[in-house]
Parts: C-alpha cells; sequence; structure tokens
C-alpha cells in the first residue's frame, strides 16, 4: 500500500515589482510616533499623509520628504580654474533650517569658493523609509540575518507565499522583480519557521495598530 506525498507548495513569480505594493504604506508619523497611513496615486506618482494624532501633512507635491537627504554641490574654483570644486554630505533628515550658500576649499589652490548647494532625496533600506516620503515604516522586525520590513497587508502576505514554498517559479523574463531582489537570507530554507513566525506577528500589528 502507497502512503501519498504531500504536493510541495509552489510560487510562482509573475513579475511583481516594489512599486506595485506601494499604493498604500503603513508608516510612523516622524513627529508623534502614531501609526499611520501614505496613500499614493502610484501611477501619477502623487501621495500624502495625514497624521491623526498631531495633525502633520505631507504631499509628494509639495516635495515634503523627510527622509535622509544627499547635500550636493559643485563648480569650478574662481581662483585656478579646477574644474572639481565640491561639497556632499549625508543627512538622516532634511536639515533645518537649510542654508544654501556654503564656503569650499579648492583641493588644488585652496581658496575659499562660496557655493550653492541643494538637497535631494536619499532613499535608504538600512533602516527602510516609505518611498514617498522616506518615514519609518511601521512594519518591520529585525531578524538575526537583518530587517524584515513590508509597506503593507499585502505586501506581507506576498512575502509569506514567497517564503512558505518549497518550489519557486518565475514566470517572467526580467530578473528584476521584487522576489527576485530579496536577500539570500529570505530566501533559505532554515530561516522559514523564523521568517514565517516574523510575518505573522507583523500581519497581528498591521491589524491591530491602525490609525
Amino acid at each position: 500500500m502507497s502512503i501519498a506525498k504531500s504536493r510541495p507548495i509552489r510560487h510562482h513569480d509573475l513579475g511583481a515589482v516594489l512599486f506595485d505594493f506601494s499604493d498604500v504604506v503603513l508608516v510612523r508619523c516622524p513627529r508623534c510616533a502614531r501609526a499611520g497611513h501614505v496613500v499614493a496615486q502610484a501611477a501619477e506618482r502623487q501621495a500624502r499623509f495625514t497624521c491623526g494624532g498631531c495633525g502633520l501633512r505631507l504631499d509628494s507635491a509639495a516635495k515634503d520628504w523627510q527622509g535622509p537627504v544627499l547635500c550636493y554641490g559643485r563648480r569650478t574654483c574662481e581662483r585656478c580654474g579646477f574644474g572639481s570644486v565640491e561639497h556632499r554630505s549625508l543627512h538622516a533628515t532634511p536639515p533645518r533650517p537649510f542654508h544654501p550658500l556654503r564656503t569650499c576649499p579648492c583641493p588644488r589652490c585652496g581658496h575659499a569658493n562660496p557655493l550653492q548647494v541643494k538637497l535631494s532625496p536619499h532613499p535608504s533600506s538600512d533602516p527602510p523609509g516609505d518611498p514617498w516620503f522616506g518615514l519609518p515604516l511601521l512594519l518591520q522586525a529585525t531578524l538575526p540575518w537583518g530587517v524584515l520590513w513590508a509597506y503593507n497587508p499585502h505586501h506581507l502576505e506576498a512575502l509569506r507565499g514567497y517564503v512558505q514554498a518549497q518550489l519557486r517559479e518565475q514566470h517572467c523574463a526580467t530578473k528584476n522583480t521584487m522576489f527576485a531582489r530579496l536577500p539570500d537570507w529570505m530566501k533559505a530554507a532554515r530561516h522559514r519557521p523564523r521568517l514565517l513566525k516574523a510575518i505573522g506577528m507583523l500581519t497581528e500589528l498591521a491589524a491591530c495598530d491602525q490609525p
């Protein structure tokens, strides 16, 4: 008498990218740390955030970026003509007040040049932030191998389906899908129980800690 074997759980990668999950992102308010939603019209590249606790309002159209920024400027030395007099610095949040005029010494002749600098968003994955304003994600858990994070419950379910699968199949030509770009520690079978437990805890958090 033969014993029927259970079929392995399969996962089919149909080409989803991370941006596909960014219409709603669960975040923490940078002012009061209350849970909130960034609601976006992803196709139009527009998003808004309103905190129900402190009333903070952010609008991507107003360039209300709150996350890491790169401060950068470059010019030609006004004394010797050297073409790479530049200032570059990273900040965890936009500096306030921001002073765009800096003084930068020429690396060739040492002359102090007045230099105009600009700020530009510098999204970081360590720690992860939302793609619209750089706000800290609500759904994240630190594991021994790295940080598990997700934008929303739908994103968590997609990750659950991938992690629990014993067979993973790709049904698209590109290799730049969300699942293909996951870190190796999320693909390792030996980490599956710990990852599924963490995903379950984040799913409960998403259900309980709503704005």
